[in-house]
């Protein structure tokens, strides 16, 4: 078993288990392990760790949530200098884990990922938030939440800026659902970190690699409609047509009176008689 079937293999059952049980850093550099097969995963949770232990020994009982902020602020962005690749956003190496932390760049799902799991090993109550197009981080306490941007060096953030973030993606015409704001689950997570490199992949053309993205998606959320379309529609581009047509039919079967469904059910009747033919 070569060392990429081995990370597919654990990528498999760490999928298998409730989002509780899910370990996002172990998960993330899995994901990176695929373009960076070599790396010390010690050596980045040992890091991530020390960085805890340095704000742990900062934080006092006496500290208001902004108070705490402004500590994990000052580890992250002034004494390590992480700070969002704004120069470069669409660099697939912004959303492995690894070289977010050689690199001290990232994009707001990487930051945010860092930020929480740095606050959560000292002991803040910090969660990741998907809003759309944007990756936010919530610290929870006893008297509501604050909403804080990692990738903006931990600004705080208001309600009404979430909502102008998300007004831009989601269009003027649409409300903002204030369940935007609830926390992301782990493999929430982890999909919209795939998705980002899906997308990278697509736009480059590396399909084998943009299948490998698709595949985790859908091991991770075997309903997901989008990523089953788009598979199916990979694997006719790859010759692979039984495989195709298992993925349209799921598509189809999932999303009954779908739009395209004339034109992929056309699409899968061609690709059985192509199949028929070939055997």
């Amino acid at each position: 078993m070569d060392i990429f079937e081995t990370i597919r293999n654990k990528f498999s059952s760490l999928a298998e288990r409730p989002d509780e049980e899910i370990d996002l850093v172990r998960a993330a550099l899995l994901i990176a392990r695929m373009s960076y097969p070599d790396l010390n995963e010690s050596v980045y949770r040992r890091y991530l760790s020390e960085l805890a232990g340095r704000l742990r020994s900062r934080l006092n009982e006496s500290d208001r949530p902004v108070a705490m902020i402004e500590k994990l602020n000052r580890i992250l962005f002034e004494e390590e200098g992480f700070r969002g690749n704004r120069h470069n956003y669409f660099d697939p190496d912004n959303s492995f884990i690894n070289r977010v932390v050689d690199r001290k760049l990232g994009i707001p799902i990487t930051l945010s990922l860092i930020y929480t799991e740095v606050g959560k090993k000292a002991g803040m109550r910090l969660s990741g938030i998907a809003l759309p197009g944007h990756f936010i981080t919530g610290l929870t306490d006893e008297s509501g939440r604050i909403l804080i941007d990692p990738f903006n060096r931990g600004a705080i953030l208001s309600e009404e800026e979430c909502r102008t973030m998300a007004g831009g993606r989601l269009g003027e015409e649409k409300d903002f659902d204030t369940r935007r704001l609830n926390s992301a689950k782990p493999k929430e997570i982890l999909i919209r970190m795939l998705r980002n490199l899906k997308a990278f992949y697509r736009q480059t053309n590396k399909d084998m690699e943009a299948f490998q993205m698709l595949h985790w998606i859908l091991t991770l959320d075997p309903g997901s409609m989008a990523e089953l379309r788009e598979r199916g529609l990979l694997y006719e581009a790859l010759g692979n047509t039984d495989r195709a047509v298992e993925d349209l039919e799921r598509y189809l079967e999932l999303s009954p009176g779908a739009e395209t469904e004339r034109i992929i059910g056309s699409k899968i009747e061609k690709l059985k008689k192509k199949s028929t033919q070939l055997h």
